[in-house]
């Protein structure tokens, strides 16, 4: 059992798979493939494979534990085995962001697109939502977490306390943990704005960090780590290929990265001036008491 995915379908629950891995199960049969396949360009060459993608180390077919027997067999079921990106954090602290200006596809249905749209009608302007989040919190000595329906509750002037929540650990801001996921984060953006092959619906950035570790005396969790937490694009079920004659950057998804940047920046701005800190904590705390 894998006990910290904060986000995904309820029936493509990851699971662990030896020490340093995680086994994504398939879901739908042609999104599976498309993310397979996904992967297997990314990685067809390793060492030019940007470090923000989780390792991508192929396939297994695991028995379904929801499937009944078969003539006496469990049925297996295909699976993604993928890096590990809480390895080695003792209390792992994540957050799932779903990225970009729309989350549905240019040949989506247009009840698929009313679908979506109803999720969360501030995508488009906003860029990005919060999907779910597990947050070790110091004073308590205990997990807050959210699901999808805390990002898809949240109005334009809450986000900011949404985000907060995530890099608060119930006595101080992360503030080296924010400086690194923006700084991982621009990596991001540096490849989407060169990058033309792909647009990218539907798809999240992970961040990862150990709450056990004092980052903001700039402390890394371990030694292989260049950063004091992990940044990751995963979920790419509906990454669409540009055609030749139409290559071009994913604007959606550039925006997004953006945006989501300017929130954690201004959370910094925010954690650095103590009576402003004070204040937006007070609002914060307040407005999490409902969850």
């Amino acid at each position: 059992k894998f006990d910290h995915q904060v986000a995904g379908h309820t029936n493509e629950m990851v699971r662990r798979f030896g020490p340093h891995c995680i086994i994504k199960p398939q879901n739908k049969v042609d999104l599976f493939r498309r993310e397979v396949k996904f992967y297997e360009e990314i990685f067809n060459n390793p060492e030019t494979t940007p470090k923000f993608f989780a390792q991508f180390y192929g396939l297994v077919d695991v028995e379904d534990e929801n499937s009944g027997e078969v003539d006496g067999v469990i049925p297996k079921r295909p699976c993604i085995i993928l890096q590990d990106m809480t390895l080695s954090y003792s209390q792992p602290s994540m957050i799932d962001i779903k990225i970009g200006r729309q989350t549905f596809e240019p040949s989506a249905s247009t009840a698929k697109v009313e679908r979506e749209l109803r999720k969360y009608p501030h995508q488009n302007s906003i860029g990005f939502r919060i999907t779910g989040m597990k947050v070790w919190n110091s004073t308590d000595q205990s997990y807050f977490s959210v699901d999808k329906w805390f990002g898809r509750s949240l109005e334009p002037s809450q986000v900011p306390l949404g985000l907060a929540a995530y890099f608060y650990d119930g006595v101080s801001f992360k503030t080296r943990v924010m400086e690194d996921t923006i700084k991982q984060l621009r990596k991001v953006l540096e490849w989407m704005e060169q990058q033309k092959r792909y647009k990218f619906f539907c798809s999240s950035i992970l961040i990862v960090y150990d709450s056990n570790h004092n980052q903001n005396i700039g402390e890394v969790p371990n030694e292989s780590d260049e950063f004091c937490c992990r940044v990751n694009m995963i979920d790419f079920a509906h990454v669409c290929v540009n055609k030749e004659d139409e290559f071009e950057v994913d604007e959606g998804y550039i925006f997004g990265i953006s945006s989501l940047i300017s929130h954690i920046q201004s959370l910094i701005d925010i954690s650095s001036d103590g009576e402003s800190c004070n204040d937006f904590l007070n609002g914060m705390r307040s407005f999490l008491q409902s969850w």
